[in-house]
């Protein structure tokens, strides 16, 4: 199976060869969302981290960033595009705790990619779009020393457990020459329990607004 920088590097090399087509148009972008349902399992997460270790002041939010990398084909009025969309939420780096004569930090990570195929149709400078998205959601956790903590790995924190992440996403395109702003709404078809149980399902629902360049002939006109 290809991994997310594999995946990565493809499109950025198929995107740097749009140019070379008038109706075929790369997509670079980034996106800033909020997750519209928290998930219970951070709530209690929260809760006993705040009870065990009090003195780390460990909070978990909603909003999320990411990238977007795609390509489109179309025209001024319509396109059709595949897009690649990563979503992740990050827990604050807590204070340090002491355990065993060291003091340690830890960190959580909520993310969400998923590839996003649809179109939008509309006027020259304003469209509507609609996509299907599918892809995988995962919780991760870095967790080591002060002094180690920049070089260490992000681990799964349900023994490298993915769960399959299947939505619609609705949204609106408003041409910028060279950008388009996109605000959008990604509704969650399926909730996610990573195997923990059904009271930490997890609900990757989420809504915000994406900065996009675009590469090559189809933008907004």
């Amino acid at each position: 199976m290809f991994n997310t920088k594999e995946i990565i590097l493809f499109l950025i090399l198929f995107i740097l060869t749009c140019h070379c087509h008038s109706q075929t148009g790369g997509i670079i972008g980034y996106n800033f969302g909020y997750f519209t349902t928290k998930s219970t399992f951070f709530d209690i997460h929260e809760y006993k981290m705040d009870t065990q270790y009090p003195e780390s002041n460990f909070n978990f939010g909603n909003f999320a960033r990411g990238l977007n990398i795609g390509f489109r084909v179309g025209d001024e009025t319509k396109f059709f595009e595949i897009l690649w969309t990563n979503r992740a939420v990050r827990s604050n780096t807590t204070d340090p705790v002491e355990s065993d004569g060291d003091l340690y930090i830890y960190k959580v990570k909520y993310r969400v990619n998923t590839f996003n195929i649809g179109g939008a149709f509309g006027a020259e400078f304003v469209k509507l779009g609609m996509s299907v998205n599918m892809g995988a959601m995962r919780v991760l956790k870095k967790y080591d020393t002060q002094e180690s903590f920049s070089s260490a790995k992000w681990d799964d924190f349900f023994d490298d457990k993915k769960e399959p992440e299947i939505g619609l996403g609705f949204f609106i395109v408003v041409w910028t020459q060279p950008f388009e702003f996109r605000p959008y709404y990604h509704m969650s078809l399926f909730h996610n329990d990573l195997g923990v149980g059904r009271s930490f399902t997890f609900k990757t629902s989420n809504a915000g607004v994406a900065v996009n360049f675009i590469i090559g002939g189809v933008r907004g006109r």
